[in-house]
């Protein structure tokens, strides 16, 4: 059985300098190619809510200043992970089922591309690795492999420690604190913001950052604290490349 590589994911085209990842939101049951070879170390589990927190995101976006730029994997995570290379790092793979290689190769040039193009004409620019995990604290975990994958140009803190303060603000417990290492969901050496390193990529000052977005189930799974924290963090955002 033969798949087409541009069936691995949707991208939704934007305005705004702006790109939400989600890798790992697409339900097993709804999966493209789930004929694929399940991978040794591939987790049945759906990261529930980001979609709906993504949708929510970019209408709060859309009613202000324009619309965020949106790829989601419709392979799920079990047959493909694309937060993880194609070769072996740390063990595992990406996929184990070689007639995964063109769907992966397709969802990686798209985001490169991508990168590239918000990163045009503009003095910042954002991309937001989105993903759920299971903590009941903190609300929020934002990782940049300990700031790797960010940039301060002109600003005292860095675009870290700057969302953290936008949605703190917000009543949003948001981890690590102003000034702390990131000592969970820091991001893999092989992770899609390590992968698509905006910082690396500029060729001007600014303020330019990847950064691995971890939401509680609290939030995920809760149709109030979903709806409000998809409007918060869009304001955050939107602040961030102001």
């Amino acid at each position: 059985m033969s798949f087409s590589p541009e069936k691995a994911f949707t991208l939704m085209a934007g305005s705004l300098p702006i790109v939400l990842t989600l890798p790992h939101a697409t339900p097993l049951n709804s999966s493209y190619a789930s004929e694929l070879e399940e991978r040794a170390y591939g987790l049945k589990k759906t990261e529930t809510g980001l979609l709906e927190i993504t949708e929510r995101f970019t209408q709060a976006c859309h009613a202000q200043k324009g619309t965020p730029y949106v790829l989601i994997a419709q392979v799920h995570r079990s047959r493909i992970d694309f937060s993880r290379s194609k070769h072996v790092v740390a063990g595992e793979q990406a996929y184990d089922d070689s007639r995964a290689e063109p769907l992966y190769d397709a969802f990686e040039q798209s985001l490169a591309a991508l990168s590239q193009q918000v990163m045009q004409d503009t003095p910042a620019a954002l991309l937001f690795d989105l993903h759920g995990c299971r903590t009941r604290e903190p609300d929020i975990y934002i990782g940049t492999l300990n700031g790797k994958t960010i940039t301060s140009y002109g600003h005292t803190t860095s675009l870290r420690d700057r969302l953290h303060d936008l949605l703190t603000k917000r009543g949003w417990r948001v981890e690590p604190k102003p000034g702390s290492v990131e000592t969970a969901f820091t991001g893999r050496s092989d992770s899609i913001i390590a992968r698509h390193n905006l910082s690396k990529l500029a060729v001007r000052p600014g303020n330019f950052g990847s950064l691995q977005i971890e939401i509680s189930q609290q939030i995920r799974l809760r149709t109030s604290y979903s709806q409000q924290f998809a409007h918060d963090f869009a304001e955050a955002a939107l602040a961030l490349i102001e």
